[in-house]
């Protein structure tokens, strides 16, 4: 998969922006829309994502898996978890699990949150908004009930342009996993992966 990155200072939220940047133009799957901060950063349902502006990984993805029929959508939300798995677990040997369906914890603390939405047409999934935070350099949280970071995990800075290299590259091999067929194998990674 080609991704095709644009990046932004300050916005509302990458996820909000994306779907109407979509909607005013066709973009190519693999488009990337990364900021460095967020005015209203979404997560699940009401949610706010925390984030400090310049620390951390904030972006929405677009993917057009017209490939999986709506009633395997889930599939798409497992393939993504793993693939985060995958990117923290570089990193963090031990506790990088799934809490239900798609947040990712170190032990008992959040270091990642995931929205995905979905756009049918007819009975495929036409576009998929994937909306990801990963908490990467950020030493303190004010409001988040039990967050965590690589740094606060490894006592290390990153490189965020080098990091979203590396995750993105994680997304791409899952997802090719999906479009290969590799839905039993991941299903039971994804099981094995829950808190």
């Amino acid at each position: 998969m080609e991704f095709v990155i644009s990046k932004k200072q300050n916005i509302v939220s990458t996820q909000s922006d994306l779907m109407a940047l979509s909607r005013n133009s066709y973009l190519e799957e693999g488009f990337v829309l990364i900021a460095d901060s967020q005015s209203a950063g979404r997560g699940q349902g009401s949610n706010k994502w925390e984030s400090e502006p310049g620390k951390n990984l904030t972006f929405s993805l677009l993917l057009r898996p017209s490939f999986l029929p709506v009633a395997h959508q889930f599939d798409l939300m497992q393939a993504l978890s793993l693939a985060v798995v995958d990117f923290v677990s570089l990193y963090v040997r031990d506790g990088v699990s799934v809490k239900w369906p798609i947040d990712i914890y170190i032990g008992k603390k959040k270091i990642c949150g995931c929205l995905i939405q979905n756009r049918i047409l007819g009975c495929s999934l036409d576009e998929v908004y994937c909306g990801i935070g990963i908490n990467i350099n950020q030493e303190v949280f004010s409001f988040a009930p039990n967050p965590t970071s690589l740094f606060l995990e490894t006592a290390r800075e990153y490189d965020l342009d080098d990091l979203l290299v590396r995750l993105l590259a994680c997304i791409a091999k899952r997802y090719e996993d999906l479009q290969s067929g590799l839905i039993d194998k991941m299903k039971q990674e994804y099981l094995s992966k829950l808190l």
